[in-house]
């Protein structure tokens, strides 16, 4: 589990210790030359990082940490060398190894917002733990200060500063979703055209970071919110026909202290939804649902973000089976499903109950159409990455920020095409 830590090298300083800092261990080798681990050997389990088992309530190893982000100071005109121990090869295709079968692995930023490739990298056989490999990243600093992540970071301090931007438009109000298990607030925007009365749209819910290390959800969402605040013809229209309702992080505990995917609790947040005790962030945020639906408002749809595509560019959606749903509800579920396959023609539909999680507790619960999608990170020419250890300099690049908020627009607009 990665920690808050300072750690002064022979000439420069890295520091976990700021929102959403986060990395488990770090040695410096020789001056400038660091290695930086993720996660500790106990997360591993009988050979494989344990990142699969996310339903064994106790168990802490589930959900172990994969992301990182921490911060280089005093490194101005400094060539840094980056050795980032992860595990590849014993994971499958359409396991989470796309973490970091990736050529943008690490990425970095002069500033904390503007991100990119390391372009000098290269891949070594690890001497430690199964299937380890050493991603080395070599960098020539041009600022005093270098930010360095296993992906876009997504943070609980961008999420503030976005909100506080987005708050003196006319269309938004900054709410609270509820309270996470220490205490942070859980933001909530709402979207909408005050002026249309409520009676007259829906209501569209959109959660992300459940999984706080998924982070193209939580940009995604922000893509969502600056389309649908503008002056465009598109998003005029789809102020007038929906209130959306924007939970861009959920996680929020985990985000702030850089715990990767997991929950203080060990539990999986996106499989409390629907138990008796959930921890409280989840259960905070049914409190709001419940508080909504008691204003005789409808919860119409419900989408929970997730953050990666498969390797070959696919983006995948869990979809509850018909028989959840009256003959009505399920003819117009069909419709909603068909609208977002218009505007994102690769992704694969596949049945599942959904039995305590986010999307199932939206159908059961809430009478929502409800759905998960899992998609907005990775992009493959097609099947099968090349061999790793020359792919770190070569290949396709993560999806640009930009891309990422044009496939936010898309979203907006299947939802535009549904209301008809």
């Amino acid at each position: 589990m990665s920690t808050k830590f300072t750690f002064q090298g022979t000439r420069i300083r890295l520091s976990t210790d700021f929102a959403g800092g986060g990395l488990t261990r770090v040695e410096e080798t020789a001056p400038n030359v660091f290695d930086c681990w993720p996660y500790l050997a106990e997360e591993y389990c009988d050979g494989f990082f344990s990142l699969r088992s996310l339903d064994g309530p106790g168990d802490t190893r589930d959900g172990a940490n994969f992301s990182f982000l921490f911060r280089l100071d005093g490194c101005l005109n400094q060539t840094v060398t980056l050795r980032i121990h992860v595990v590849h090869e014993r994971l499958k295709a359409d396991d989470v190894s796309v973490v970091y079968a990736n050529p943008d692995f690490p990425v970095v930023s002069d500033d904390g917002d503007h991100w990119e490739r390391v372009p000098r990298k290269r891949l070594l056989g690890g001497s430690g733990l199964a299937d380890e490999r050493i991603v080395v990243a070599e960098h020539s600093c041009r600022q005093d200060t270098l930010w360095v992540s296993y992906q876009y970071p997504y943070t609980t301090d961008r999420l503030r500063r976005f909100a506080d931007r987005l708050a003196g438009s006319p269309f938004v109000r900054v709410e609270s979703a509820g309270r996470s298990t220490e205490g942070r607030d859980i933001p909530l925007l709402s979207i909408t055209d005050p002026a249309v009365p409520p009676a007259a749209k829906q209501a569209a819910w959109f959660t992300g970071l459940q999984h706080c290390a998924e982070l193209g959800a939580g940009w995604g969402i922000e893509g969502m919110a600056e389309f649908l605040v503008s002056d465009g013809p598109l998003a005029a229209v789809a102020r007038r026909k929906y209130e959306f309702k924007l939970i861009p992080i959920v996680n929020v505990d985990a985000v702030a202290e850089g715990r990767g995917r997991i929950h203080r609790s060990g539990r999986n947040l996106n499989r409390e939804w629907e138990r008796p005790d959930p921890v409280i962030d989840v259960g905070s945020i049914r409190q709001t649902l419940d508080a909504w639906r008691a204003q005789g408002r409808a919860v119409d749809t419900f989408v929970d973000l997730h953050g990666f595509s498969t390797r070959d560019g696919t983006w995948t959606a869990p979809v509850l089976p018909p028989g959840n749903f009256s003959p009505a509800q399920a003819q117009r579920y069909e419709r909603l499903l068909a609208c977002i396959k218009q505007q994102f023609p690769q992704i694969r539909y596949d049945s599942f109950e959904s039995v305590g999680l986010a999307a199932g507790a939206a159908v059961r619960t809430y009478g929502a159409l409800g759905l998960s999608i899992d998609g907005w990170v990775f992009k493959y020419a097609g099947g099968q990455p090349p061999d790793l250890a020359t792919h770190y300099t070569g290949g396709q690049k993560v999806l640009p920020l930009p891309e990422i908020k044009a496939a936010a627009v898309r979203l907006v607009q299947a939802w535009v095409d549904f209301a008809g």
